[in-house]
């Protein structure tokens, strides 16, 4: 069992992200969300590259949070105001775009326009915590990741948070983690273990889970004066 210390959060204990030579230097990574709360006090340091909102109507920003959590595990400094450390890469280049307002809705548009944008500004990952709970995938999105692929960017989405394993219902990967070219994080606990509704891999091509990571209690930063929350699901596995 992984838990929380005075240091270090569980997940990056786990994923062996604590005390090693890796800090992202020289990686360009987009998180693709809700934007990002920049007046954070410990994104004060952080490498901002570019920040921009592709969301309708919606300006730049975090008024949802949802954001903030997915990019503090990212980018979290060493050592944060008054919290353990908790992000994985600490010195990436982090591009934000903004394809969900703040309320977490956008389209599909949005989120491929983001894709189209962080390939054309260099990124090597995509973290796309978001999606629909439709068991098909998208052609348009497939076109959209095999696009970025291509470029040397890989897209990286949540499994998916329909399942509930305790009643022996394993759901299935929701978009844009189906398709093909998308790679698809589901979520474990403290004790390494499935989340109960981390979605299992479907039959179609394209809808397996291709790894697994953190998701359950996360510990990470948020906007508004509380400065960080707990959060469990697909979508805090991927910036792992």
């Amino acid at each position: 069992t992984y838990l929380d210390s005075g240091d270090a959060t569980w997940g990056l204990m786990a994923t062996g992200a604590v005390n090693n030579q890796y800090t992202g230097a020289g990686v360009s990574v987009a998180v693709l969300d809700s934007g990002l709360d920049v007046s954070h006090p410990d994104f004060a340091s952080i490498r901002l590259v570019d920040d921009v909102s592709l969301a309708s109507g919606s300006p730049q920003g975090d008024g949802n949070g949802h954001g903030t959590h997915c990019a503090g595990t990212v980018v979290g400094p060493l050592q944060p105001s008054g919290a353990p450390t908790y992000g994985v890469a600490r010195n990436v280049d982090l591009y934000v775009g903004k394809v969900v307002d703040d309320h977490g809705k956008g389209s599909m548009r949005q989120v491929i326009a983001g894709i189209a944008w962080a390939v054309s500004r260099g990124c090597r990952l995509v973290s796309v915590s978001l999606g629909a709970a439709i068991n098909v995938p998208s052609a348009t999105f497939e076109q959209a990741a095999r696009r970025a692929l291509d470029a040397g960017t890989l897209v990286i989405a949540p499994a998916g948070n329909n399942a509930n394993r305790e009643q022996s219902q394993p759901g299935f990967v929701i978009r844009p983690g189906n398709s093909r070219s998308v790679l698809a994080v589901g979520a474990v606990d403290r004790n390494l273990q499935l989340a109960n509704f981390s979605s299992r891999s479907s039959v179609i091509d394209g809808g397996e889970v291709d790894l697994v990571a953190p998701g359950v209690e996360v510990f990470s930063s948020w906007t508004g004066p509380s400065n960080y929350r707990v959060l469990s699901g697909t979508s805090m596995a991927v910036p792992y």
